[in-house]
């Protein structure tokens, strides 16, 4: 008898469709963030890593957060500058 390996794969409930755990589409990725399909589009453009399976691009929910990590600042860069506006345009 020859052995057979099975690979398990994994899937998840999102808004209530069933999805290969870690890959979202993008309507599902849009809903993830809370933006539109069409900022989804631009991030896209900016770089944001898909794959894409005949029409159906796929969205590694890995690459999603990576890619909105670089966008965010702590606290305090925020506020330094929030400071160095305001000093500009009210010296």
């Amino acid at each position: 008898m020859e052995y057979q390996q099975k690979t398990l794969i994994k899937f998840s409930v999102f808004g209530g469709e069933i999805v290969n755990a870690g890959w979202l589409r993008p309507d599902q990725a849009a809903k993830y963030c809370n933006i539109s399909r069409r900022t989804l589009y631009e991030w896209f453009k900016a770089g944001l890593r898909y794959s894409k399976i005949g029409q159906c691009r796929l969205i590694r929910v890995s690459d999603l957060d990576a890619f909105i990590e670089q966008f965010t600042t702590t606290e305090a860069e925020a506020d330094r500058l929030v400071e160095e506006i305001l000093n500009e345009v009210m010296p």
